[in-house]
């Protein structure tokens, strides 16, 4: 008689980190796939570099995850935790631990490369950093994807001297900038341009969430002296018919609201926009391509002149080749410009949930 045995396949849960967002997906792993997302919290498909069946590589594959911040991650009851989660409980605690390619198995723009443990694990520590920090001078209870924002955008500026923040409306890039703002209050003046409509609800919003900066609305005249902790709100009207006084003096920041206002780089108020002196330049807009790709070129000239400064490159690299079908040149340029854009959906956004930087 033939007695019949049965082999358990040991299934472990894994935890990846989502730089874009500051969360964790939680995903489980066999000896040769993928399995149903653990039980633990709300489930959403992310892109991760997973192995492939024999196990000679990775590859992307969308996969269902359970989503959690990383204050939830130590007290998350998982069934037979990987090295991935016992890495970065270590990490959380304080510890140093190696981490595993299943912690950091996010892929990079161009979806050919797996974003490096160094890299994660750097910005894990500085986002985590910085919502400490912004609990302190925020009067406002961020959501882990705005406070990375917050860390990107010094990231980035730190790197490249300006930033777009393209996350889709609703996202709160306002409130995301009002805390770039607040940690660059010491070190000069900052002005906010918008159209008209807006400069009211910045006023406000600065007033709500960061009350130890001072407002001040520039209309047009002369401007009264500044000193730190002042942020100059004004119109796009008003810039392009009196951009000379901006331009006289050096911001510490200098923000740009709805900046697809600027997506013609000639006319006079893109112009007045290029002229103005700032240690940073960050534009704001949840539409980087209304029509064409000319429009993402002069919003990242406007922030990053020493990337982009070649118009005539950028289309004879992208826009021709894009338009003429190459995937190949779409995916370049997701890659090019992914240094300097961070681009959510809100759809995608539910239990803060974003998608990887650059073009979707």
């Amino acid at each position: 008689m033939k007695t019949e045995t049965t082999t358990s396949v040991q299934v472990d849960s894994q935890a990846t980190y989502l730089l874009d967002r500051h969360m964790f997906a939680l995903w489980t792993w066999s000896s040769s796939a993928v399995g149903e997302a653990p039980p633990v919290g709300n489930v959403q498909t992310v892109a991760l570099a997973v192995p492939t069946g024999d196990l000679a590589g990775f590859e992307v594959s969308e996969i269902d995850c359970a989503l959690v911040e990383p204050d939830r991650l130590a007290g998350t009851t998982l069934d037979s935790p990987g090295q991935s989660v016992d890495a970065w409980r270590a990490r959380i605690a304080g510890g140093d631990p190696v981490l595993p390619i299943a912690g950091h198995a996010v892929p990079d723009a161009s979806g050919v490369a797996v974003t490096s443990a160094e890299h994660a694990l750097g910005v894990f520590r500085r986002t985590t950093a910085v919502a400490a920090e912004l609990r302190g001078t925020l009067t406002a209870d961020l959501r882990p994807y705005q406070v990375r924002g917050v860390s990107w955008l010094r990231e980035t500026i730190d790197v490249h001297g300006g930033a777009v923040l393209a996350d889709e409306m609703g996202l709160g890039k306002t409130l995301q900038t009002i805390g770039y703002l607040v940690g660059c209050a010491d070190e000069g003046p900052q002005v906010v341009v918008c159209p008209t409509s807006l400069v009211g609800n910045w006023a406000h919003e600065i007033a709500r969430f960061a009350p130890g900066l001072r407002t001040m609305i520039w209309r047009g005249g002369p401007l009264e002296p500044m000193g730190d902790r002042t942020v100059v709100l004004t119109g796009y009207p008003t810039l392009r018919l009196r951009g000379p006084v901006l331009m006289e003096h050096r911001w510490a920041t200098a923000v740009f609201d709805e900046a697809q206002v600027l997506k013609n780089p000639y006319t006079q108020v893109s112009k007045a926009a290029r002229t103005i002196e700032a240690d940073a330049k960050i534009a704001l807009t949840g539409t980087p391509v209304e029509n064409r790709l000319e429009e993402l070129w002069a919003l990242l000239n406007l922030v990053a002149p020493q990337l982009f400064g070649h118009k005539a490159q950028f289309r004879r690299r992208f826009i021709r080749p894009i338009a003429d079908g190459s995937l190949a040149a779409a995916t370049r340029l997701r890659g090019v410009i992914e240094p300097v854009v961070l681009m959510r959906k809100k759809s995608h956004t539910r239990r803060d949930r974003g998608c990887a930087t650059g073009i979707c």
